[in-house]
């Protein structure tokens, strides 16, 4: 039998339009707090925002409806207007069973199908290398698990001038920043290799060539 030829991976588009992105838009998709950070590059102005509302594990599937609704109107509402090519970084979601799983991929695939329709390029980030990217590490089991509140200070001692809120902010913004930093766009002046390493696992995952990345 003969063995099957594999197709011609074709290389992500990220690095085709470097010059024309005029911001970035990083998003930690949650129903309940789905944190958003968007980048300016005309102005580099980042403004951050917050989207969602709680919900029950007994809702009916009229309150389910209702909430997914509200939420995706309320994050289209925080997205840019008019034209011009971004970098939409979103966290890649986590995969469970159930109903909740069922709405929160919904949910994801929604924020994706509004970037991809409106012509940005989409990066999606392991939950690992956004916390690689701000802490140096990434998170392990006991003593060495990293809790939202030492990723809160990580990000808020980082982006000291960015309105960061809560830890859902804190992750878009680590979203942001690496979108930002793989255009060659950075927003640090500087950071340590430890982690900077976290962009090579993004470029890998994302099937883009880290060494054509813009320095």
């Amino acid at each position: 039998m003969a063995a099957r030829k594999k197709k011609p991976v074709k290389p992500h588009p990220l690095l085709e339009y470097v010059d024309e992105y005029v911001g970035v838009i990083g998003v930690d998709m949650s129903m309940t707090k789905t944190g958003i950070a968007i980048r300016h590059f005309d102005t580099g102005e980042i403004v951050t925002g917050r989207v969602g509302s709680g919900g029950a594990s007994d809702d009916s599937h009229v309150d389910r409806w209702r909430r997914f609704n509200t939420l995706h109107s309320d994050f289209l509402k925080q997205m840019p207007d008019g034209a011009g090519r971004h970098v939409f970084v979103i966290e890649e979601p986590t995969y469970t069973s159930g109903g909740s799983g069922f709405d929160r991929a919904h949910a994801w695939w929604k924020m994706v199908d509004h970037a991809m329709r409106q012509g940005w390029i989409v990066l999606v980030v392991n939950n690992s290398h956004g916390k690689i990217y701000l802490v140096g590490r990434a998170s392990g089991s006991g003593v060495n698990k990293i809790e939202k509140g030492e990723l809160l200070a990580a990000a808020i001692k980082t982006y000291n001038w960015v309105d960061i809120i809560d830890d859902n902010v804190a992750d878009a913004m680590a979203m942001c920043a690496i979108g930002c930093r793989m255009v060659g766009r950075p927003i640090e002046e500087f950071l340590p290799q430890t982690h900077l390493r976290a962009i090579d696992g993004v470029a890998k995952a994302n099937g883009i060539d880290v060494g054509k990345i813009p320095v």
